[in-house]
This record gives structure tokens, C-alpha cells and sequence, in this order.
């Protein structure tokens, strides 16, 4: 049963060098349909939750990768073959190990519908959806939501009902093999859940703790970890960690790639200055992490430099758009 893959959990402690202003992610769990998200499966072995707080460090770099990428494509639930189950989503989650999420995403937030796994052959709809993300979130943040549903494992039939808390715990940085991401934010999920065995009325209880981490770019989590504690006897408890590989806005459904553009800009990490290389005409625009825009610019020119220089050190996000066109990609700026 491969419920506990989609429950969000992370890690990983220090003591903070770095003294980051507090972040507000505007879209955690923002997902579009046609992006597509990879993510590396790490062993578990020694990996512990790290601390709650502001200027956290996470330190993952000696995790290691398990054979294998898990691919993660988010598509339109009428492209799917169980997508007639769930008519209120509006988006699913296929992921390549089998396993489908339907969720319902809102203005504010993301419900999960249910989940099929058509490896095991196991299948879950909640009745009342459960929370999963909130668009807007902040240290301090916390909401609590009740959910209820069915589902079928074993050939014996279930019921569940309980509550998920989602509290935004922690800010700092955090740091994965290959790359380090600064003024992240900690999401922590609590989800209890009693599991009714309707055949004999036996009662479990499950309870779920995840963590996932958000840079404010990417609307998909950089990394997580799931755990599992279950009173059903003799129920190990299970722990899952994954980080994304390709966290580019460019490559993960963001670019709207109707009419390609080639363009390109130098040096990234910058200073003071950044040089914008394109054929095609189109606004530039340069947000913060709190999606402030801090330069708009129309760009008519070849090539065409731009000062940076009144822009703090930080991790940001520009946009060119030329109408049919749109990409997204990072830019840092150091001193």
C-alpha cells in the first residue's frame, strides 16, 4: 500500500551561520498541468528531522541516492483512466511507480481527492478531501482540517476519518548533495487517522508526520520526508526521503513554450549588472521571494544590460514574456 508515499515529511539540523529574513512562499503546491518534477529516492538510513525555528541549517549533503528517478507529471484527471472517480479534481498527480493523486487546487490551497495505485491495487476517496498545501505560507502559520473516506486494501474494506494540522515551523537553509538553497521555509503536516476494518470492526490508529521544504521558486516541495507510526500490530514504521533534481522553473511546466525564444542572460550568480541576450522582443520582469517586482523592463534590444546593483543578495526569479512566450528562470545576486 503506498499511501504513506504522498504524505510530506523532511530533516535534517545545525546551527545557523546565516541570518535570513523570514520568507512567505506564495506558491507551495501550485502545481500546473504539463509539469513534470524529478525527484532522486535517498536511503534512510540515519536520517532524523532537524529543528523547528528561524535560521536553521539543514545539512543533507551526505545522503545517498537510491537507484532511479521518481518522475512526478502533473496532467488534467480526464487524460486519466480513473479520473471519472473523482469529478471534483481539477488536477492529478502521476507519478512513475504507478500512483495516482486527484486533488482539487484552489486560489488559496490544494485537497487530495484520493489515490489510486495501480501497482498494488489500492484505492482511497475521501469523502471529505483532505488539506494538503497552502498557497500562502509563512512561520506561524497553522490550519487544521478534518477528512473522511473509504478505501479497499487487501480485499477488505476500510474506513478513515481524522485530522491533518499544517503549521509553517521553520526557516534557514538547506542543503542537499549537489546544491544548497537559501531563505527556505519548513512546512510540517500532523495527520492522525483511524482506520475502520468494517468486516470485523477492529479500529487503527495511524498517524503521519511530514515535513517538506519550499525555496519559493519552485511550487513543488525541494525535498521531503515521510514517516509512519501505526498501532496495527507488528506495523513497522516507515520513512521515505526524496529531493528534486530539477528544480529549473524552466524545465518543470512553467514555461509556456508556445513560441520558443532563445533567451539567455549572464552572469548568474550576479553583481551589479546582468546582460540580457535575445532575438525577440518581450517584458522583463524580476521578483524577490515574496513575488515583489523589483525591476520591469521592456526589452527591444539584441542585447541590453540591466543594473542590479540596487537589488539586496538574495535568490530571485525573472520572467521574460513576449506574449506567446513566457519563461521563468532563476537569478542570484551575490556581493
Amino acid at each position: 500500500m503506498m499511501k504513506t508515499n504522498f504524505i510530506y515529511f523532511l530533516l535534517i539540523v545545525g546551527q545557523p551561520f546565516f541570518i535570513w529574513s523570514q520568507p512567505t512562499i506564495t506558491n507551495a503546491g501550485d502545481l500546473i498541468t504539463g509539469s513534470v518534477f524529478q525527484y532522486k529516492n535517498c536511503n534512510t538510513a540515519g536520517v532524523v528531522p532537524g529543528n523547528s525555528g528561524p535560521n536553521v541549517i539543514w545539512n543533507f549533503s551526505g545522503v545517498t541516492a537510491i537507484t532511479g528517478t521518481l518522475t512526478r507529471s502533473i496532467l488534467s484527471p480526464s487524460s486519466t483512466s480513473n479520473g471519472s472517480l473523482f469529478p471534483s479534481s481539477n488536477l492529478v498527480e502521476k507519478y512513475s511507480d504507478g500512483n495516482f493523486i486527484y486533488s482539487t487546487k484552489t486560489s488559496t490551497a490544494s485537497f487530495m481527492d484520493g489515490i489510486v495505485d495501480t501497482s498494488s491495487n489500492f484505492s482511497i476517496t475521501y469523502t471529505n478531501s483532505i488539506l494538503v498545501c497552502k498557497k500562502q505560507v509563512t512561520m506561524g502559520t497553522q490550519l487544521t482540517d478534518t477528512f473522511a473516506g473509504n478505501f479497499t486494501s487487501g480485499g477488505y474494506n476500510f474506513t478513515t476519518k481524522g485530522t491533518i494540522t499544517l503549521t509553517g515551523d521553520a526557516y534557514g537553509t538547506l542543503i542537499l548533495p549537489a546544491k544548497t538553497y537559501s531563505n527556505v521555509l519548513r512546512v510540517k503536516l500532523m495527520q492522525v487517522e483511524k482506520d475502520s476494518l468494517i468486516q470485523f470492526g477492529s479500529v487503527s490508529t495511524s498517524t503521519y508526520v511530514t515535513f517538506l521544504w519550499f525555496d519559493g521558486i519552485s511550487p513543488a516541495e525541494i525535498l521531503r520526508i515521510d514517516s509512519l507510526s501505526t498501532t496495527t500490530p507488528g506495523a513497522p514504521a516507515v520513512k521515505d526521503v526524496r529531493y528534486i533534481i530539477n528544480d529549473n522553473l524552466s524545465t518543470t511546466g512553467i514555461v509556456s513554450n508556445i513560441q520558443a525564444v532563445d533567451f539567455r542572460f549572464y552572469p548568474n550568480p550576479a553583481k551589479d549588472e546582468i546582460t540580457i541576450n535575445t532575438p525577440g522582443n518581450g517584458e522583463l520582469r524580476i521578483q524577490n521571494h515574496l513575488g515583489i517586482v523589483i525591476e520591469s523592463s521592456r526589452i527591444e534590444d539584441t542585447i541590453k544590460s540591466i543594473s542590479v546593483a540596487h537589488c539586496p543578495p538574495g535568490v530571485y526569479f525573472m520572467t521574460f514574456d513576449t506574449g506567446t512566450f513566457k519563461q521563468v528562470s532563476k537569478l542570484v545576486i551575490q556581493r
